[in-house]
């Protein structure tokens, strides 16, 4: 299997650190708003890649953590008057919610980074040993940059180039610019935690670097996330974690594409954003899922309503199939069929053609349900479990005796008006000479 490595700027064979395992950590939220359709994309694609190496035999050990205390927080929290930590839970709970809903299975770990101080502060107090960061005297703790001769090897940016019109945290007390702080002192009116440094919480970019080595040890194996976060908070993890312990930081560097609304990339911050949930309200998880996956996951990616519409047709296609696999007891796999699906998966994730490949199958070989709906369980298609119960059953049992009569008095356009109504709510009828049959 190759995986395109962003720290190589090349597709590399996968080889995991231990035999047989495999370490990710997702990149996850920071809780001060709505989850959208861009942070979906990133956990999609994570949740499919961890679904194939499973289906490839390795064990997974999946991180995803949630970033629940840093500058937007406290910003949220004072503009909603209401206290850090439930800004964070409800954001935190509705991510939860549309994942559920998604069929992303949930990750091993969820950490937060204020379950984490202690760790955080003992990675802090190594770099502070080591030289690579300093103290100042309002209490502040920053990494300085110049230490780590290796910084931006991840992005490919050289210190020098980012000193006309970089974005920097101003600070007198730095010694460069470009020095990123790792422990921030306290502020009136903001939550602190005790640090030998004084009252203060984290950086950003200190908590990844803590809770992911902590869960999965250094080096592992893959971290993923948003394109937007190579730089500069990967290379600010890498920077920290390399120099406080010496030893590479992770092996494979996995990038996701930006979801983009008119070419401008969907963000919580310019408030340019569509909200899963409110998405989730309107189409099916799993129209929401093929529509990721029909696009590369490197791939940068435009928001279209016309483009769901038309996901939500062929998702129906994909759907009976996965109906007529589920009725059906011949489960005898096609082996051309899975070892295509194999070959393009093991191309760094290739779904948009593994979804081709499925569809053309499907158009070639109506015969065979089984061996596509194999595949797109490997993808995280699912048929939602529906309950009937003997009040249901005798309702619909008087909607086909109804239907029938209508048929019988040649009221055609009635009896395919219910069919068609019934087929919109994922009910389908099935005419046949031994009688009218439903399938939910």
């Amino acid at each position: 299997m190759k995986l395109y490595n962003t720290l190589t700027r090349k597709t590399d064979e996968f080889v995991p650190v231990k035999e047989g395992e495999v370490g990710i950590y997702m990149c996850g939220m920071t809780v001060q708003d709505r989850p959208h359709l861009g942070h979906i994309r990133s956990f999609l694609v994570g949740d499919v890649l961890r679904r194939y190496l499973e289906y490839k035999g390795y064990k997974v050990n999946y991180v995803q953590n949630f970033t629940d205390i840093d500058d937007k927080i406290i910003a949220k929290m004072h503009k909603e008057g209401i206290d850090w930590r439930d800004v964070g839970w409800k954001y935190t709970e509705e991510y939860l919610n549309a994942a559920e809903k998604l069929n992303i299975k949930k990750a091993d770990h969820f950490p937060r980074a204020t379950q984490f101080i202690q760790e955080i502060i003992e990675l802090i107090e190594e770099l502070i040993k080591r030289g690579y960061a300093y103290t100042t005297p309002s209490g502040n703790v920053y990494f300085e940059v110049a230490k780590f001769r290796e910084y931006g090897k991840l992005s490919g940016k050289k210190l020098d180039e980012l000193k006309e019109g970089a974005r920097v945290e101003p600070d007198p007390e730095k010694k460069n610019p470009f020095d990123f702080a790792v422990w921030k002192a306290h502020k009136e009116g903001e939550p602190y935690w005790y640090s030998p440094w004084g009252k203060g919480r984290p950086g950003w970019h200190i908590e990844c670097s803590a809770m992911s080595t902590h869960f999965l040890g250094q080096p592992f194996d893959i971290h993923m996330g948003g394109q937007d976060l190579i730089f500069p908070h990967h290379e600010d993890e890498i920077a920290q974690a390399e120099a406080a312990r010496g030893k590479k930081f992770v092996n494979f560097w996995v990038h996701i594409g930006f979801m983009q609304i008119k070419g401008e990339k969907m963000s919580k911050s310019t408030g340019l954003f569509f909200a899963i949930e409110d998405i989730l309200k309107e189409y099916d998880p799993n129209t929401v899922r093929l529509f990721i996956l029909q696009k590369h996951y490197r791939t940068p990616m435009d928001y279209s309503e016309e483009f769901l519409k038309n996901t939500e047709e062929a998702w129906k296609k994909l759907r009976e199939v996965m109906k007529r696999a589920q009725a059906g007891e011949d489960i005898t796999l096609n082996t051309e069929l899975v070892s295509d699906f194999e070959n393009m998966m093991d191309e760094d994730l290739n779904t948009p053609a593994t979804i081709g490949k499925i569809f053309s199958y499907i158009k070639e070989h109506p015969e065979d349900p089984h061996t596509p709906a194999f595949l797109l369980k490997i993808l995280g298609f699912y048929l939602p479990e529906i309950k009937t119960d003997e009040k249901f059953n005798q309702v619909m049992d008087i909607i086909v005796e109804v239907r029938n009569k209508l048929r019988k008095d040649r009221q055609f356009a009635y009896a395919d008006m219910i069919r068609d109504k019934l087929g919109e709510i994922g009910i389908n009828l099935k005419d046949s000479r031994e009688g009218t049959t439903w399938t939910l």
